[in-house]
């Protein structure tokens, strides 16, 4: 029986090439099985809500727009995907996300840049082969080796059984029991932005 891996893209203004990219990605012939999500970031989102999305609670990899909340016409709280990226590891540590930015990114940085109309030297399923795909492939290979270790352990009887029920409903998208509280979420939000406020003088 093969794996299912579930993958959500999310973004305020879907970038069409890259989410027909991973689609592709999703539908390919695979010892795996994908299942690919998008979920639009509205103007009635925030962080708290983007972290109770269902199809990001569920998904094992997440795709997401560096800049989703810097739109004008997002008056909450502005957080970086890469500072979100930190937010929901902290959260779900087993995630995998990718962040992905339509800015020109350094290369000692984590985040991918999206693929450029102006790129006359790649076709864009070239360039997403090249700088996606093999985080894509990693970050599913790591996601079915950690279920294969918690089951492992499940199974073990060494690490107690309470432990063993968290670790996996966090895989699962569920962590009623560690969930930061909102006034924790602000107070790091907060220091995100003292962080970015420095950095910027």
């Amino acid at each position: 029986m093969k794996e299912t891996v579930k993958i959500c893209y999310v973004d305020d203004n879907q970038d069409l090439v890259l989410s027909e990219y991973l689609m592709g990605f999703s539908e390919q012939e695979s010892n795996v099985l994908y299942d690919y999500t998008e979920h639009r970031f509205t103007r009635k989102d925030n962080y708290q809500t983007l972290l109770d999305n269902e199809s990001l609670n569920e998904a094992d990899i997440v795709v997401i727009d560096s800049w989703l909340f810097n739109s004008s016409e997002f008056q909450g709280e502005k957080l970086t995907g890469e500072q979100f990226k930190i937010v929901l590891r902290k959260i779900f540590p087993y995630k995998k996300t990718i962040v992905i930015s339509q800015n020109q990114i350094s290369d000692d940085s984590l985040t991918i840049s999206k693929y450029r109309t102006s790129n006359v030297e790649q076709k864009s399923n070239e360039y997403y082969d090249e700088i996606l795909k093999p985080l894509l492939e990693k970050y599913t290979k790591e996601c079915i080796e950690e279920r294969y270790l918690i089951n492992t352990i499940a199974h073990s009887g060494t690490i107690d059984s309470v432990l063993v029920s968290k670790i996996e409903k966090n895989v699962e998208g569920l962590n009623d029991d560690t969930l930061i509280k909102k006034a924790d979420l602000d107070k790091l939000i907060d220091l995100f932005q003292e962080v970015k406020g420095n950095y910027d003088d």
